[in-house]
This record gives C-alpha cells, sequence and structure tokens, in this order.
C-alpha cells in the first residue's frame, strides 16, 4: 500500500511540479525520451486515472504505442522505397504494387487504432477514450505550437 502512495506521489509531483524542476530534468534527456516523457505526462495529466486502472492502462497504451510506431516506420520504409523506385527502378509492376500498398497503408493504422480503441473503451470507458483521443490530438497540438516556437508549451 505505501508503494502505490509513494508512486502516487512521485507521478502527482511529476504533472504539477514548477517547470524549472521538471524542465531540468526533460532538458538532459535525448530528444526521443524527452518527447515520450512529456507525451506521457501529458496524458498523466489530462486523463488522471486511479493507480490500479493506470497501471493496466499504460500497459496497454506501451503495447499500442510500440505496435503503432512499428508500422509508421514501415511506412516511412515503404515510402522511401516508392520514391526510389519512381526515380531509379525499371520494373513498373514493382513500382505499381508499391504504389498500392503505400497507398492503402493508411488502412492498417486506422485498423491497429481501432482495435485497440475498443480495448481502451472497455477500459477507460466512453468518457474516458473520449479523453484519451482529444489528449492525444491535443498534445500534437502543443507539439506544433512549440515546433513554431511561438511559447512554452502548456503541460
Amino acid at each position: 500500500m505505501r508503494l502505490w502512495i509513494v508512486l502516487s506521489m512521485l507521478c502527482l509531483y511529476g504533472v504539477f511540479a514548477p517547470d524549472g524542476v521538471m524542465g531540468q530534468e526533460l532538458d538532459s534527456l535525448p530528444p526521443t525520451q524527452r518527447l515520450e516523457q512529456m507525451h506521457r505526462r501529458f496524458l498523466m495529466n489530462r486523463l488522471a486515472l486511479p493507480p490500479d486502472r493506470a497501471q493496466s492502462f499504460w500497459a496497454l497504451y506501451r503495447t499500442y504505442t510500440r505496435e503503432l510506431n512499428r508500422l509508421r516506420q514501415e511506412r516511412i520504409r515503404l515510402n522511401r522505397e516508392l520514391r526510389y523506385e519512381r526515380d531509379f527502378g525499371t520494373d513498373e509492376a514493382r513500382l505499381a504494387e508499391l504504389a498500392l500498398t503505400v497507398a492503402t497503408f493508411e488502412a492498417r493504422i486506422a485498423e491497429l487504432k481501432r482495435r485497440y480503441y475498443q480495448q481502451f473503451r472497455e477500459l477507460l470507458g466512453p468518457r474516458g477514450l473520449a479523453a484519451l483521443v482529444i489528449s492525444e490530438q491535443d498534445f500534437l497540438l502543443e507539439l506544433d505550437r512549440m515546433r513554431r516556437g511561438s511559447e512554452r508549451p502548456r503541460f
């Protein structure tokens, strides 16, 4: 029980700590890990899950993001291959096959999201799923604001 209390306090501290404290920790991380930590804190703050549900959620979410990233990497590889074949290839059939594969790849990503969103709905309920979807969109908007350099992110 004490472990859960300590972990909950640490999580809450990570979400509500002053910018100077947590910002220094984030600055020392490599960019990919920094982005993952920012995303995790953003979702933790938005979803505000109890510890028992949070543990189940993060296990499922890690699996989801791992599979989604694998599909995205495959899509990037296929796009590069398509561009190479277009510019330097001689096999028209291969070029057509790659073009169709790339064109239908978004459906694979959508199917993955649909499958996992059903599992998230079972775990979080309809409102929790809606909060997750909206939070992911809001995080991307915040990243875009950061990229443009307008001001510090709001998380």
